[in-house]
């Protein structure tokens, strides 16, 4: 047996000195707290690195969740045409996404910029309908203060609308900038769609030996959820979208189709997006129809959620993204602060990235159903 250094002998000593002066579930707990500020410490100073390279980061993380969204199309694509390369099928899937995408968020701010000032108006009566029916409740809430609350609300909503049109003309004055991040994004879709497996195995084989293998099987489990996770949402969305766009439409409602995008972008912004847009949905139909038609649309609203949350999600979802409401609604306010609006709809996504990831080297497997077969070597 080798002889210890005089380090390492100077350490056993410690330890024996501390184990002996204090009980063992004392140094347990010390260690366990220094090892969470460790993690917490390296998470910050990763965010604010992170906040510092978002023109690198944000395009990388939507060309991953699009590649998410498109591989499927790229695999039935050279399902059909055998002697098409790889490469030229993600190219062909990426064009036609960008082209059909570049029409429908045409329509999508055409149609926000022109309702705008309606929505803005159908709130504002709405507010006044429920400042009066509070006035007459035993309670007789003061219709000032709720007067108040609604012009904080409107002065906050216009400080951050001016915030955000003032970084978009920033960023717009800027071309280079937005021509960088552009085709950042473009040409890491095409990359990640065509040769997404070699880049992966490229960066796991920079890891020492005994870490590539679980380190591979990990991010396999890891991208299902998170493949998963972008397929449920987007079904999620469609279904909402065209439920309570339906029920708007037999009642008569109107801003139908606002109504409809609204909803489904919301989903994409779990537990805070349905609740915001559905509450703009049922103050238009209060607005616009009056208090019956409030009544019923909030029914359809809180059904349609109720059906996502209970039924379609846990259906399509499974074992994919098993995390608590509290842990999402954390990672949202996380992201958020770090990374605005754009964080609030990575953020989900990247909490069920690492959850997976961390169960799996924890020896819970997430998705057994994978198996080992497919290893670093043989993918």
């Amino acid at each position: 047996m080798p002889e210890q250094t005089p380090f390492a002998k100077y350490t056993d000593w410690m330890l024996r000195r501390l184990t002996h002066v204090m009980p063992t579930s004392a140094l347990l707990v010390g260690a366990w707290c220094a090892l969470i500020l460790l993690v917490v410490h390296t998470l910050i100073l990763l965010g604010d690195l992170a906040s510092h390279i978002t023109l690198v980061i944000i395009p990388l993380g939507i060309a991953v969740l699009l590649a998410m969204l498109l591989n499927p199309l790229v695999y039935q694509l050279k399902r059909l045409v055998p002697a098409l390369p790889r490469g030229v099928a993600a190219i062909l899937v990426v064009i036609c996404f960008f082209g059909i995408a570049g029409v429908a968020l045409t329509f999508v701010f055409n149609e926000l910029l022109t309702s705008a000032q309606h929505f803005s108006g159908f709130i504002d009566q709405s507010v006044q309908i429920v400042s009066t029916w509070l006035e007459k409740t035993p309670l007789k809430i003061n219709a000032n203060a709720l007067g108040q609350l609604e012009n904080q609300a409107t002065a906050w909503v216009q400080e951050n609308w001016r915030a955000i049109t003032n970084n978009a003309l920033v960023i717009g004055s800027n071309v280079a900038t937005m021509a960088t991040g552009s085709l950042l994004l473009i040409f890491g879709l095409i990359f990640f769609l065509a040769d997404g497996r070699q880049i992966w195995r490229w960066v796991v084989r920079l890891l020492p030996a005994f870490a590539e293998e679980p380190t591979y099987q990990a991010f396999r489990r890891g991208a299902k959820s998170l493949s998963a996770y972008v397929h449920t949402m987007l079904l999620v969305a469609c279904f909402d979208a065209a439920v309570i766009g339906l029920g708007a439409f037999f009642l008569g409602v109107p801003l139908l189709f606002p109504i409809m995008i609204l909803i489904f972008l919301g989903v994409f912004i779990p537990l805070v997006g349905p609740l915001v847009t559905g509450a703009v949905v049922i103050l238009v139909a209060l607005a616009s129809k009056g208090t019956s038609v409030a009544i019923i649309m909030a029914i359809i609203v809180l059904i349609t959620q109720q059906v996502d949350a209970n039924i379609l999600q846990p259906l399509l979802l499974g074992n994919a993204v098993n995390i608590h409401p509290l842990a999402v609604l954390i990672s949202i306010t996380v992201g958020s602060s770090v990374f605005g609006l754009i964080g609030m709809v990575f953020a989900v996504p990247t909490v069920a990235l690492i959850n997976s990831v961390t169960r799996y080297y924890l020896g819970q497997d997430p998705f057994p159903e994978l198996g080992r077969e497919l290893t670093l070597e043989s993918d």
